[in-house]
């Protein structure tokens, strides 16, 4: 199946969509100046819904999960080439049925990073969707994104959602929701990304 997402996939068999999903990447990353970014972890092939509308519970299996929505993300991230995931909102009641996977811990830290090894950037489908919007204040949507393992919020949108977002997280670090180490984390992910595009140069050793 492919939900609701009509045209905007590659496929509807883990297969084709490794394969197709597989050379697109390849294609955008051959000139070393670009880094494409697959989505949307944990998948959205059997949501019938759109997460810009609304929330969706989704019932799979694990075994369905792991054999059909994460066999794409698991084939490409072994290849070596995965730079970044993008993570989006929708319940896996299977993993998490607390959060949206996007703010869920045990899905994107225990199941993406842990269970199917990807070390590089996560960053979050646009946080301004109904899906997190009707459910959860922005600040908590900021908080729990950076708590579940993403490195990057996306779509904060103005200068005064991103000045709040800064303040949630240095608030976070100050009275110790969020440690150091986990900023430094995320941070060390997203500068060797930019040094593999060359946005920035390696420092001397000294």
């Amino acid at each position: 199946r492919t939900g609701d997402l009509g045209g905007r996939t590659f496929g509807s068999t883990p297969d084709v969509v490794t394969k197709l999903a597989g050379a697109y990447l390849s294609g955008l990353q051959a000139s070393g100046q670009v880094a494409g970014t697959l989505k949307h972890f944990p998948g959205l092939g059997d949501v019938p819904v759109d997460p810009h509308q609304q929330l969706y519970f989704e019932d799979r299996s694990l075994t369905d999960l792991n054999n059909i929505d994460w066999a794409p993300y698991k084939a490409l991230i072994a290849t070596g080439q995965v730079q970044a995931i993008m993570s989006t909102h929708v319940v896996l009641s299977a993993v998490d049925d607390t959060r949206p996977a996007s703010l869920s811990y045990p899905v994107i830290t225990g199941i993406l990073r842990d269970q199917l090894g990807f070390n590089g950037v996560v960053i979050t489908d646009g946080i301004y969707m109904k899906a997190l919007s009707d459910h959860y204040s922005l600040d908590q949507i900021i908080l729990y994104a950076i708590q579940a393992g993403n490195d990057i919020i996306c779509s904060t949108y103005s200068i005064q959602s991103t000045a709040e977002t800064e303040q949630v997280l240095h608030d976070a670090v100050t009275n110790g929701t969020l440690t150091k180490a986990r900023i430094d984390d995320s941070v060390r992910r997203i500068l060797l990304l930019k040094l593999r595009l060359g946005l920035l140069t390696a420092p001397a050793n000294g």
